[in-house]
């Protein structure tokens, strides 16, 4: 059962050998005529996929072969990026951007519950978070690779970051069929699925208010880091950086965010889930603020901190808090309702950055998510003093 955790990180090597996103923003402007607006709007038709998609794929998964489903995936994403490869206008990036969707919400949650579950089985579950960061940290190291490659490929030709990308995740799909299911409860599908999937949500965010503080805290924050990620491009291209150094740069960025993932299980016992999550919030609002306000060379390396480094940091430490405290049968519904809420703010939020960069720059945009995250913040502090005066 162990040869999952590396059949789980040959899977997520492949599905993020994505030598196309470092050049996506220029390749989209310079070769379809979208400005970054239009971008984040394809972005959040992506998001609206993937949040109408996300709950009911984790319960597949949790009455499926979890397997499957990642074949599945795999299956779908390999089409979805020959769709980009082959789109020629706003249109048919939105399609692409769908295709995309569904199969990014076919994997999250199921992933994680796979590993859990896989290790849960031979008594190792404890070295999830090291496990789980591992996996993340490979995710974001060949997403740097990639970047490199496809910064350099972006001036050979436009198309070949594209191309090679969807050579790249084919691979997933063989590695995804090699998987041993784990011995474990599974769902029964006897009640109506509709009706199954609105229990396992109401489980999570209302009868259970800890695991609803920790879903909806980390949304805020997965929402914001990916905003920030996303911002990256249009600040080089603010500051007038060549394409060329694009690969470069975000390599960087992710190569870092790897490195915080893989090595966040250091700081298990030592500070807690609740605090680290804090720390990071603020971190967020500071490099956003200070980023925004000088656009220079120096926040090109906030930026790298404030994407890749602070997600880095929290996922693993929220996908362990939420494991712990749910079981089996549940658990790739509830991973993919944190990754729902996080879909469904990064939706509007998204849309007003795209509106902030395109109407004043992306200073202004980067100032929008530090209201962005103040206002999740204060949200979800009021939504706790609630709480306390009730138990009053």
């Amino acid at each position: 059962m162990y040869q999952n955790v590396r059949l789980l990180n040959y899977y997520t090597i492949s599905m993020n050998f994505l030598c196309c996103i470092a050049v996506l923003i220029p390749y989209y402007s310079n070769h379809i005529g979208l400005s970054f607006q239009q971008f984040l709007i394809s972005e959040a038709i992506f998001a609206s996929v993937v949040f109408a998609l996300e709950v009911p794929s984790g319960w597949i998964s949790d009455v499926w072969k979890r397997k499957h489903v990642l074949v599945t995936a795999a299956c779908i994403y390999v089409f979805g990026f020959t769709a980009l490869l082959l789109a020629d206008r706003f249109l048919t990036v939105i399609l692409a951007q769908a295709y995309l969707g569904v199969a990014v919400s076919l994997a999250s949650g199921t992933n994680t519950a796979m590993l859990y579950d896989s290790l849960l089985s031979i008594n190792r579950e404890a070295e999830f978070t090291k496990l789980e960061g591992r996996r993340v940290g490979l995710r974001f190291y060949s997403f740097a690779v990639s970047s490199i490659l496809g910064g350099i490929l972006y001036e050979i030709n436009p198309q070949l970051p594209f191309i090679i990308t969807v050579l790249a995740c084919i691979p997933a799909v063989f590695f995804a069929t090699m998987l041993i299911e784990s011995p474990r409860a599974m769902s029964t599908n006897d009640k109506n699925p509709v009706r199954d999937m609105f229990d396992t949500m109401k489980y999570a965010l209302h009868g259970h208010k800890e695991i609803a503080f920790i879903i909806i805290f980390a949304a805020v924050l997965a929402s914001s880091t990916k905003l920030i990620m996303w911002s990256q491009q249009p600040y080089y291209m603010a500051l007038e950086v060549p394409e060329f150094y694009f690969g470069f740069l975000i390599a960087i960025g992710a190569m870092l965010g790897g490195t915080c993932s893989q090595f966040s299980y250091l700081f298990q016992g030592r500070v807690s889930n609740i605090r680290m999550l804090f720390f990071i919030f603020l971190a967020a609002i500071a490099i956003c603020f200070f980023a925004g306000f000088f656009v220079s060379y120096a926040g090109i390396i906030l930026l790298m901190f404030g994407g890749s480094c602070l997600y880095g940091l929290a996922n693993p430490r929220v996908d362990n808090a939420i494991n712990q405290r749910v079981s089996s049968e549940r658990r790739a519904t509830i991973l993919s309702t944190k990754n729902l809420l996080a879909q469904l703010f990064f939706i509007p939020a998204s849309l007003l950055i795209g509106y902030l960069s395109t109407q004043n720059g992306i200073g202004d945009a980067l100032f929008g998510i530090v209201g962005w995250l103040m206002l999740g913040g204060l949200c979800i502090a009021l939504w706790e003093l609630y709480k306390m005066k009730r138990l009053k």
